[in-house]
């Protein structure tokens, strides 16, 4: 019978897979996605993996993963009498897509589909093209004047399903998850920050959803982002695979062009649900951020002025665009100081206003801190040039690197650790990892207050100008969104001041940072956090 099948097992059925490379290429790759996925987001649902309940089938590596609809099936070996023992054991009620099949399951699943007496919704046949991660990395990239390549963000997956030919109810879902947890390319105009072409890699390592704004057709940009896209995934030590229809004779010829080969056909067969309509199972979507909190005074030039105070957690933040006191003050004054709160990065300006607060409040300081303000122009971070040290590749951080990064960090709290992964997941950020063993060795993220921040290198890797490398790459990965980097550094860090000013960063303005303590106990962390 069918059983689960648990990382560990799925590890080593992916190494049997490596044989007679590229033969098992899609089965490795889908393994390989579906234990990262693990990994990076170990809550995310609707991913199961199953084998039979036999040694032998255990040492054919046979699998079944089922991703919410898609089915992917791997097995090594020449028979494969017991893949169909186990593809008849499967539930097919809701209806099933399968996925990327190899030419070599296609008589066995179609067997089963039959015995099954299935209705096949569709079944089309695609050439699977892949280029090796040697001659990947060899492509030349000449972005276009004007245009700036970046991975594409999570808020780009709803023009992408617009633009998309397969777009369907939970293809939207699809996108956003693929674009959080795998390689992917877009080409956007530098000044507007449209997006004008983009690529994605699926779950099994597929490259997907190429596609050119109409208005930008005939101007090789789809080419553009395959190379680029191929580069970045050659670069984390894969080779790269593409699937097209035969009869789409302009991606063919794209494709044969860099250099990809045909080595194997793939099929999708999509049945029928045999019971009701196919239901989606529910999104899943980061929770709404809890324990944030946005006021303003009721009065009209309070609102004419942006006056605004955030308290984020423990953290308080105000900005105003007057010098008043009256406006400031009367707003720090009406805030519920009673659990102590942790004023961060307030500008010189507003000051004056916060210490009088708090002393009319007669608050106890635990510290009261200055910081420089540093800052560089968009145009000017955008157009910083940065390159991986050999032997190591950039890349966005991920949730699973929040407990290194927290367990470095010299201001490391019992919430910190929270927050490093809320950041990580809702802000850009970089980390310089090794080429071989995938290990992170330096990194910096951006805080709330879209400031740089966490920046550090372990100390087995210092003196080697790392610190520098993944500050110019998230600086100009900020500035490529249109938006000017800010960093602040403590005055007395000179390593750090001597870096940023290295980099073309100017000191505008200094910002305070003051903690206040509880009036009554201590604190206390919301939700566990």
């Amino acid at each position: 019978m069918l059983q689960s099948v648990d990382i560990q097992a799925l590890r080593i059925f992916q190494s049997l897979f490596t044989n007679k490379w590229p033969n098992y290429c899609q089965e490795y790759n889908i393994l390989s996605n579906i234990i990262e996925f693990a990994k990076v987001e170990p809550k995310l649902g609707n991913i199961n993996a199953y084998t039979l309940d036999d040694e032998q089938a255990k040492k054919l590596g046979l699998f079944l993963i089922v991703d919410r609809y898609q089915l992917f099936v791997g097995c090594l070996g020449q028979s494969l009498e017991l893949l169909e023992q186990a593809l008849h054991q499967l539930d097919w009620s809701r209806g099933v897509l399968c996925t990327s099949m190899p030419q070599r399951y296609l008589a066995t699943v179609l067997k089963v589909i039959r015995a099954k007496q299935l209705d096949v919704e569709f079944h089309h046949e695609s050439d699977l093209y892949l280029l090796s991660k040697e001659r990947a990395l060899q492509l030349n990239i000449d972005c276009p004047e004007g245009f700036q390549l970046e991975p594409l963000s999570e808020e780009d997956a709803q023009l992408i399903d617009q633009e998309w030919p397969y777009s369907h109810e939970g293809s939207l879902y699809f996108l956003q998850r693929q674009i959080r947890l795998c390689p992917s390319m877009g080409l956007y105009d530098k000044q507007t920050r449209k997006l004008i072409a983009w690529c994605i890699r699926t779950q099994d390592s597929l490259l997907a959803a190429l596609h050119v704004d109409s208005k930008y057709k005939r101007r090789g940009f789809g080419t553009t982002v395959v190379k680029a896209i191929s580069r970045r995934i050659a670069a984390l030590g894969d080779d790269v695979a593409a699937e097209i229809y035969s009869n789409n004779k302009a991606s063919c010829s794209l494709f044969l062009k860099l250099g990809f080969q045909v080595i194997d056909q793939c099929h999708w067969i999509n049945t029928a649900p045999t019971i009701g309509k196919f239901t989606w199972p529910e999104g899943q979507q980061d929770p709404k951020i809890k324990n944030v909190k946005i006021y303003t005074l009721s009065e009209q030039r309070a609102k004419d002025e942006a006056l605004f105070v955030i308290v984020d957690r423990y953290q308080l933040f105000v900005g105003c665009l007057s010098n008043s006191e009256a406006l400031v003050k009367e707003a720090l004054t009406l805030i519920d100081w009673s659990s102590g709160l942790k004023c961060s990065s307030i500008p010189a300006r507003h000051i004056k206003d916060l210490e009088i607060v708090v002393k009319e409040k007669q608050l106890k300081l635990q510290f009261n801190d200055v910081t420089n303000l540093y800052y560089m122009t968009r145009q000017e971070a955008s157009e910083l040039k940065v390159e991986a040290p050999a032997g190591y590749f950039l890349d966005t951080l991920k949730e699973v690197d929040a407990d290194l990064v927290n367990e470095e960090w010299p201001n490391r709290h019992v919430g910190s650790l929270y927050f490093i992964q809320r950041q990580i997941r809702m802000c850009p950020s970089v980390g310089l990892y090794t080429t071989d063993a995938k290990e992170l060795v330096a990194w910096c993220i951006r805080l709330q207050g879209g400031y740089l921040g966490a920046l550090q290198v372990r100390s087995s890797h210092k003196r080697r100008g790392f610190g520098s490398v993944v500050t110019r790459e998230i600086t100009r990965r900020i500035g490529s969104l249109g938006q000017d980097v800010m960093a602040l550094v403590n005055p007395q860090n000179n390593a750090s001041c001597a870096m940023f000013d290295k980099l073309g960063f100017k000191v505008i303005d200094q910002c305070y940072w003051l903690r206040t303590e509880p009036l009554t106990g201590e604190v206390t962390w919301p939700d566990g956090e």
